[in-house]
């Protein structure tokens, strides 16, 4: 008893301390931002699309813009950059930010190609992008970093303010986990401030990845102990958790030594719509062997919630994933899916609310947990 009793007191203290951390760490996304204000206004690019050579020392062009800049330069789709800048290229340099500069219209700098075994450098002059490209970044910039808060402020109050359960720290979990997924698409446009130098944002933010994974598992997890135990976690306790967190787990490890595929990252998104829709299921199951009229209310509400943001969230998910499948046919639908993909987050937010109603109920002992 005593040491079931001590691994609650760090479990429990344990959650409360992910949560000062996050909620830390949005403010200070949210200050990123605002500093990162007039660079996104004034946002230029050159038109290339790259990416890194197996060596991690050389990106390989894989996408010119008709009319960009690197196009009038005379750029080709497999010419390979082995410097920016005077400056070797390094996957694993932090500084790689600083030395590419802001990316500000107007603004130049030097690329290092090779080409046919021949060497050259060519100065690129940055163009304004489209106002519309522009709104996207700033709306997502500035609206990502409040609706992550609007989940660690629910999930932080609810397990401050009541004992300890563990359908308390399931809640506060997919509050805190489905927090770290606002974070996910964060990265439009990295911008060089004193908070991303010397604070490693964009590292942890990295890591902050790692802990969206969990969010589909927390969520099934939940549903499945709340607002009773389900009857196959009942029976089998600890194979439900290996079976729900195994490939989250895989994929954290994998990807803490490995980049991921495209594929692997399809994978990971279908597992998590199974995820999530399996929630939903649950607890509407759950709702019909509710008697109690009071009871059967309340868990109607929470179901309605948690349908309506769940379905929202993965209806945003999915149209990404299509537009990101099939940009190359379809990059002007990116004018409906990437303000789609904002609205449904925004209609998400109904799930930290939906929570906060939870852990009133939890507390005032009114469901049968």
């Amino acid at each position: 008893m005593v040491v079931k009793d001590f691994f609650k007191k760090i479990s429990f203290n344990g959650v409360k301390f992910l949560g000062f951390f996050l909620l830390i760490f949005s403010i200070l996304g949210l200050i990123h931002s605002l500093c990162s204000l007039k660079t996104y206004i004034n946002r230029g690019s050159s038109g290339i699309d790259s990416d890194w050579k197996k060596n991690n020392r050389e990106r390989i062009i894989t996408k010119i813009e008709d009319g960009s800049p690197a196009y009038e330069a005379g750029l080709k789709v497999g010419d390979v950059i082995t410097k920016i800048n005077g400056h070797k290229l390094d996957k694993e340099n932090s500084d790689m930010l600083k030395i590419y500069g802001k990316p500000i219209a107007g603004s130049k700098f030097i690329l290092t190609i090779k080409k046919d075994d021949k060497i050259k450098n060519i100065e690129i002059k940055r163009k304004l992008d489209p106002l519309y490209d522009r709104l996207i970044t700033i709306l997502i910039s500035l609206i990502m970093p409040f609706l992550m808060m609007a989940y660690i402020f629910v999930g932080l109050w609810g397990i401050l303010k009541s004992s300890y359960s563990f359908e308390i720290i399931l809640i506060t979990m997919v509050c805190f986990t489905f927090g770290s997924i606002m974070y996910v698409p964060y990265s439009v446009t990295r911008v060089f401030t004193f908070i991303s130098e010397y604070l490693y944002f964009f590292e942890i933010k990295n890591y902050l990845t790692f802990l969206a994974l969990f969010a589909p598992s927390f969520w099934l997890y939940l549903f499945m102990n709340f607002p009773k135990k389900n009857k196959f976690c009942k029976e089998h306790k600890i194979l439900t958790p290996v079976l729900i967190f195994s490939l989250p787990i895989a994929a954290m490890i994998l990807g803490v030594f490995f980049r991921l595929s495209n594929i692997s990252g399809f994978i990971i998104f279908s597992y998590s719509l199974i995820l999530v829709f399996l929630g939903i299921k649950i607890l509407a199951r759950a709702l019909k062997q509710v008697k109690n009229i009071l009871q059967k209310r309340q868990l109607r509400l929470i179901l309605f919630g948690i349908k309506v943001g769940g379905l929202s969230i993965i209806s945003g998910w999915s149209l990404l994933m299509i537009f990101i499948l099939l940009i190359k046919w379809v990059s002007f639908l990116q004018w409906i899916i990437l303000p789609c993909f904002l609205i449904t987050h925004i209609i998400g937010l109904i799930i930290p609310f939906t929570f906060f109603y939870s852990y009133l109920f939890i507390r005032q002992s009114i469901l049968i947990i």
